[in-house]
């Protein structure tokens, strides 16, 4: 029973270091002014600050101790005066006496780091996220719908549903909003590979048998994003390797496809400077 205990005790409080160390790195604006306590590097030495943290300041959150978290204050750009008193304190020379003795050692200039209690941190944060960011992602697309002209012309082609997987690689900007930024539109280019079904009706009766051609896909896309789901639209053209590409009724022709997409990499558009 006891060994049960300690266990459960355990999953408790590695679940809520967990939560806790989420926000390690992250940036946050301060929603009040608050009186912090000025302390090291990893939050010891805790002394009161000589003036408080000021609501619309941006915040870092850089370790997490037992007290609190520890939160530096990145440069200001407008306000340099600041510097002095939240970011960086400045070098106190060595005082001399007559004969050029050191009465008092010189103080070097150091970071200047702040301890706000855990329990105090919500209540007076924000996540600090900017709206736009840049974004590198694989987009799956998994239908492809070509278009027809009723099957007139010299070129007759006819509405194409295809089922063909794509996989490719697409960059772009990401526009965040809502609750923490947890919707999203993405708005991309990029390119895919697939494998593309050609026969006789698509190529002409140039080709008389069922065969696949390798293509190469650039194209645009919109993928919506609501925390991690994501559901994206693009348009591209299909160029096919080889001979197929000459008599394909497709060629240079747009398609439509309705994606899915698994982002490599997400770049938050942190803000880690003041005003």
């Amino acid at each position: 029973m006891k060994q049960l205990i300690i266990i459960c005790v355990l999953l408790f409080v590695s679940s809520i270091f967990g939560q806790e160390a989420k926000y390690l790195g992250k940036s946050f604006i301060l929603t009040q002014n608050f009186a912090a306590q000025e302390c090291d590097a990893v939050g010891a030495n805790a002394k009161t600050a000589s003036y408080p943290l000021e609501r619309t300041f941006v915040i870092i959150v850089d370790a997490i101790s037992t007290n609190g978290y520890v939160v530096s204050v990145p440069n200001f750009k407008s306000r340099e005066e600041l510097n002095d008193i939240f970011v960086t304190s400045k070098e106190v020379p060595a005082v001399k006496d007559a004969n050029n003795n050191i009465v008092t050692a010189a103080i070097p200039a150091k970071d200047i780091y702040f301890l706000i209690p855990i329990t105090e941190f919500d209540k007076i944060t924000q996540l600090n996220l900017d709206n736009w960011s840049f974004t590198v992602g694989i987009p799956t697309i998994p239908v492809k719908l070509r278009f027809g002209n009723k099957g007139e012309g010299d070129n007759p082609r006819y509405f194409r549903f295809e089922g063909n997987v794509s996989l490719g690689l697409s960059v772009g900007g990401k526009y965040s909003f809502g609750e923490e930024k947890k919707k999203a539109v993405n708005f991309l280019t990029g390119f895919t590979v697939a494998s593309v079904q050609v026969d006789s009706l698509t190529t002409k009766g140039k080709i008389n048998s069922n065969t696949s051609a390798a293509s190469f896909s650039p194209h645009l896309g919109v993928v919506f994003e609501i925390e991690r789901f994501q559901f994206g639209l693009f348009s591209g053209i299909d160029f096919l390797y080889g001979e197929p590409n000459k008599y394909w009724v497709y060629r240079d022709k747009a398609w439509l496809g309705i994606g899915f997409g698994y982002s490599l990499f997400k770049t938050e558009g942190v803000n880690k400077e003041n005003d």
